[in-house]
Parts: C-alpha cells; structure tokens; sequence
C-alpha cells in the first residue's frame, strides 16, 4: 500500500522530513519543507507519513490523547502541549497575539483554561494543519509524538529532557537501533540544516520515521484505543510504538 514512509517534525523554518522508502530500511533522508502544504503536495500519495503536530481539534475541552499522553510520560509529562481548542486555532488574531489567545481560551474553554507560550509559538503549525487536513489525507498522514516515542523504545521510561547532552544522546543511541550508524547522519543534517532546523528537530524527525517503519510492521499501538472524531471527521488520535512487541529493544 505504501511506497514510502516519512517522519516529520516542525522546525523553525517549517518542517523537516526523514525518509525512506520501504524496501530495506535504508539510512534516511532528509529535506526541510516550508509549509504544510507543500509536504503534503510534494510527498507522494502513497506515502505514510508520521508527524509531530495535533491533528483533530477540541471544542471545548482538552483531547483525551494529550491527557493519556501526559498520563503515561509521568515527570516528561509536560512535553505533551495541550493541544489549543478549535476557537483558539480558528481565530487569526490568536497566533498573533499570545494575551489574546489566552483569553479566548479562558472563554471557550470548558475548564477555562488559557494556552502555554510554548504552544503560541506553534500555532500557525497548528492552525495551518487543521485547515488542510482531511479524513482522507488522515489514511497516510498519522499524528505521533517523539517523547511518547522514545519513551515506548526506552522500555516505557522518561529519556532526560532532549535539550541536554544526555539526553541527546540516549536519543541517538535508540535510534542507532533502528538505523545503524544513524549518529554520524544526525549531525551532518543538524549542521547543513543549522539555519532551519535544530539538532533535536532532526532526531525527533527519525523518530517519527522509525514509528512509520514499526507501524508498517504491526509493532504500534494508538492513544485512546477507541479515539473520537472532531467536527471535520479527524480522527484525536496518537500513534506510537507498542513496548510490549519491541523484544528487540
């Protein structure tokens, strides 16, 4: 069914793409995307594609994903972002004016509960996501999160936080797993793509890419089992490894 498999995580200046197609396994590639959409035009249909960004919105309370999420990385629980209910993500002055988001939040928001700076600046990401995003689209494009990923790899631990070097580099040590050799690859990318993307964006991309690869091969779950949709007919959903079929790890 699918040609190719891609990671995708957002990055400063737009989206970073690991790939590779599914025969083998190769070492990944990588492209940074500017936009959304031209990753979705640019991938082919039949790829599959696992991303870091919310897909399917809230109207009034916070996605149960995110909460089974949180739930589950315990003390790294915080990396999980509330996603932003519909009013927030729809209303153009929100991704400009983070005071302003706070408060239509607060309004909208069953719980009034406003929204963090950290999930303001990934906004329009969100924002641009949702207004493309389709059912169909949803058969390929597949909603993951690189903490909830590397937790699962890491045998259903919290990995240090990934800004550190520690942290980094139990990341990589996980991946290398996965993709033999794949540090050396990992800082290349990190300096070619210094200007548009981070060391962490690059590794988080990998692995979204890995979960694309253990999805493929029966060896991922879904937060919640039996998800919801929202009012496009998206599916709230998460996908990562299953740790109870990773005897390899």
């Amino acid at each position: 069914m699918y040609e190719s498999i891609a990671g995708v995580d957002g990055c400063k200046d737009g989206w970073i793409a690991a790939f590779c197609p599914v025969i083998n396994k190769p070492m990944p590639e990588f492209k940074i995307y500017d936009t959304f959409r031209e990753l979705i035009e640019r991938m082919p249909d039949s790829s599959l594609i696992m991303i870091d960004i919310p897909i399917g919105l809230a109207d009034e309370d916070s996605r149960q994903c995110d909460i089974e999420a949180r739930k589950k990385l315990d003390v790294r629980g915080s990396s999980v972002f509330p996603t932003p209910i519909r009013a927030v993500v729809e209303d153009p002055r929100s991704q400009m004016d983070y005071a302003y988001a706070v408060g239509v939040s607060q309004q909208n928001h069953k719980r009034q509960k406003g929204i963090s700076k950290q999930t303001h600046a990934i906004l329009p990401k969100i924002a641009k996501v949702n207004e493309l995003m389709t059912p169909e689209l949803q058969n390929r494009i597949l909603e993951t999160h690189p903490e909830l990923i590397f937790w699962a790899l890491n045998h259903g631990e919290p990995l240090p936080p990934k800004k550190t070097e520690k942290g980094k580099k139990r990341r990589i040590e996980i991946l290398d797993k996965i993709f033999p050799g794949i540090e050396k690859e990992i800082y290349a990318k990190a300096k070619e793509f210094c200007k548009e993307a981070k060391i962490d964006d690059v590794i988080d991309a990998c692995a979204c890419l890995a979960t694309a690869i253990l999805f493929l091969t029966h060896k991922t779950t879904k937060i919640p089992t039996e998800p919801e949709t929202d009012k496009k007919g998206l599916r709230m959903e998460m996908h990562y490894p299953n740790p109870d079929k990773l005897l390899l790890f």
